[in-house]
C-alpha cells in the first residue's frame, strides 16, 4: 500500500461530537453538544435559542431532561400527541405545550404574541403581590410616627427597662474615626499596589501628591515618575517645563478658574456648576484626576449625562480646585450625588462635609428627597454617616413636640427615609419598646464646620451651566 494509505489507516478515527440542530431554519446547525439541549424522547439536540428557551429554562432542561423537541411534543395536561402540533399553544414562561381545549381557560385559537399558562400567571401574580406588600411596608415604615425621649423629658415610669436617653453615646471618639479613615486609605492603597508598576505621583499647582490608585491616563504617561496637571483646566503634561509653558499661555478665563458657571461665592470659596455635555474635556480630565484617589470609580469617558460641582479656593492667582461632586442630570433612583472627592491636601478640614451639604441644599431647592449613589466607598460611608447623624440630631433637638414622622423628618432634611432609619440604627438611637418605636436622641456634639450661606447660592432648579463665567 502507498504511504498515503498507510497514514490514513494508522490515524485514529476521531469521534464526532458535533451534532446538527433539529430546529428548522437554524442559522448555525452545528455546534458543540454541551451548548445544546437534548430531547428526552428522541435524544436529538437543539440550540436553546432556536427552541426559544431562556438560559434558566435551558439549564433546567439539561438537569431534569424534561424538554421535548417539536417532533416529540405532547400536551403536558393529557400527555397526548395525536393532535396537530400546529394547533397547540406554547407557554412563553415554562415552554410547555397545551391543547387548545386543555389550556386554562380554554383557547379558541393559537395565541399570537406572548401567552402564559395558568401556572406561570399565578407565579407572576404572587411575585407582584409580594412586591406590593414590600412597597407598602416601606411606605408604612417611612410614614410611621415615633416617640422622642429627651434626656430632660424622661418617661415617667417605674419600669427599670425604660429607655434611658442620657446613657447613649451616639458618636465614636475622634480617635476611632481617625482609625477608620486610616484603614480605608490603607485598603485603597493595598488594593491598587502592583509590584510591576510603581505607584503614580501627581503635581497639581504647588502640591505634589502620591496617588492611592492607578488612573487610566495614556500609556506613554506610565513611564514618567510624575504627572503634571494644570490646576485650572486640569490638562495633564509630562514635564515641569511643559507645564510652565502651558501656564504662561493665557487661559480661556481670567482670572483662571474652572470652566462653567459660578453658582456660589462666600469669602474665598466658590462652587462652579460644569455641564459634562458642554465641557466634555474638562470633565474627563477631572474624572481621571479623581480616579487617582478613588478605587471604586470607573467613569471617565461618558460624562455627558452628568453635572459636576467643583469647589475652589480663591487667592491672587485664581481659583484653586479643592474637590468636587457629581450627579446625574436625570436620575431614575433620585440620587443627588454620584461621586465625591476632596483632594488630599484639603482633607480633614471640613470640605468633604461642605460638598455633601451643598448636594442636599440643591436637593431641597428642588423640593425633593435624595440619596447618594450606592454602594458607597469606605471613606464615603464614613463622611455621609457623620453628616446624616449630625443633621438628624440637630433636627430632633429643635422639634417642639415629642413625636415625629420619619417621612416629615425626611422632607425637612432632604435625606431619604432609608438613610435616616439606617443612621439611627447605626448610632443606636432607635428602639422598639412597648409596641412602638422610640428615638433616644442625645445632645449633638458641638463641632466647628464650614457653614453655607444660602443667600449666596444663585441657582434654581432646571437651570443649566449656561455660558462660561469670566
Amino acid at each position: 500500500p502507498s504511504k498515503k494509505a498507510q497514514k490514513k489507516a494508522a490515524a485514529p478515527k476521531e469521534k464526532r461530537t458535533i451534532r446538527p440542530c433539529i430546529i428548522p431554519l437554524c442559522a448555525h446547525p452545528y455546534s458543540k453538544v454541551d451548548t445544546m439541549i437534548s430531547c428526552c424522547a428522541c435524544n436529538k439536540n437543539a440550540h436553546p435559542t432556536c427552541a426559544k428557551l431562556s438560559p434558566e429554562r435551558a439549564d433546567a432542561a439539561r438537569m431534569k431532561r424534561d424538554w421535548r423537541c417539536p417532533r416529540c411534543t405532547k400536551c403536558c395536561v393529557c400527555e397526548d400527541d395525536s393532535d396537530d402540533k400546529a394547533r397547540m399553544a406554547a407557554c412563553d414562561g415554562c415552554r410547555k405545550f397545551y391543547h387548545l381545549s386543555c389550556a386554562t381557560p380554554t383557547l379558541k385559537s393559537v395565541p399570537r404574541g406572548q401567552w402564559f399558562c395558568s401556572g406561570c400567571v399565578e407565579k407572576q401574580e404572587q411575585a407582584h403581590a409580594e412586591e406590593e406588600v414590600e412597597r407598602a411596608e416601606q411606605a408604612a415604615q417611612a410614614a410611621q410616627t415615633v416617640q422622642i425621649v429627651h434626656p430632660h423629658k424622661r418617661a415617667r415610669t417605674e419600669d427599670p427597662e425604660a429607655p434611658a436617653a442620657h446613657r447613649r453615646n451616639t458618636r465614636a471618639p475622634p480617635t476611632a474615626q481617625q482609625d477608620m479613615f486610616q484603614r480605608a486609605v490603607e485598603r485603597a492603597q493595598h488594593a491598587q499596589d502592583s509590584p510591576a508598576e510603581p505607584r503614580q505621583r501627581v503635581v497639581l499647582g504647588t502640591w505634589e501628591m502620591e496617588a492611592w490608585c492607578r488612573s487610566p491616563y495614556p500609556k506613554d504617561f506610565a513611564s514618567f515618575p510624575l504627572i503634571f496637571i494644570c490646576e485650572f483646566c486640569l490638562q495633564y503634561v509630562k514635564s515641569a517645563d511643559t507645564l510652565t509653558r502651558h501656564m504662561a499661555k493665557p487661559h480661556s478665563t481670567h482670572p483662571p478658574h474652572p470652566l462653567g458657571k459660578e453658582i456660589y461665592r462666600n469669602g474665598n470659596l466658590s462652587l462652579w456648576e460644569v455641564d459634562g455635555n458642554r465641557e466634555k474635556l474638562y470633565c474627563q480630565n477631572l474624572c481621571l484626576l479623581s480616579k487617582l484617589f478613588l478605587d471604586h470609580k470607573t467613569l471617565h469617558v461618558d460624562v455627558q449625562p452628568f453635572l459636576f460641582y467643583v469647589l475652589t479656593e480663591w487667592d491672587e492667582y485664581g481659583a484653586h480646585i479643592v474637590g468636587y461632586f457629581s450627579k446625574e442630570k436625570q436620575s431614575v433612583l433620585e440620587n443627588n450625588l454620584s461621586c465625591i472627592l476632596t483632594l488630599p491636601p484639603y482633607q480633614r478640614r471640613g470640605f468633604g462635609r461642605l460638598l455633601i451639604d451643598f448636594s442636599y441644599l440643591l436637593t431641597r431647592r428642588e423640593g425633593k428627597v435624595g440619596s447618594p449613589e450606592k454602594p458607597l466607598s469606605d471613606l464615603g460611608l464614613l463622611s455621609f454617616r457623620d453628616y446624616w447623624g449630625d443633621v438628624i440630631l440637630r433636627r430632633l433637638a429643635a422639634l417642639p413636640g415629642d413625636t415625629v414622622s420619619i417621612r416629615d423628618l425626611s422632607m425637612q432634611t432632604a435625606i431619604s427615609a432609608h438613610d435616616i432609619i439606617s443612621t439611627l440604627q447605626a448610632l443606636g438611637l432607635i428602639k422598639y419598646w412597648r409596641g412602638k418605636h422610640v428615638i433616644l436622641p442625645s445632645k449633638p456634639a458641638v463641632r466647628k464646620h464650614i457653614e453655607i450661606d444660602e443667600r449666596a447660592l444663585h441657582w434654581a432648579p432646571g437651570e443649566t451651566s449656561g455660558e462660561r463665567s469670566s
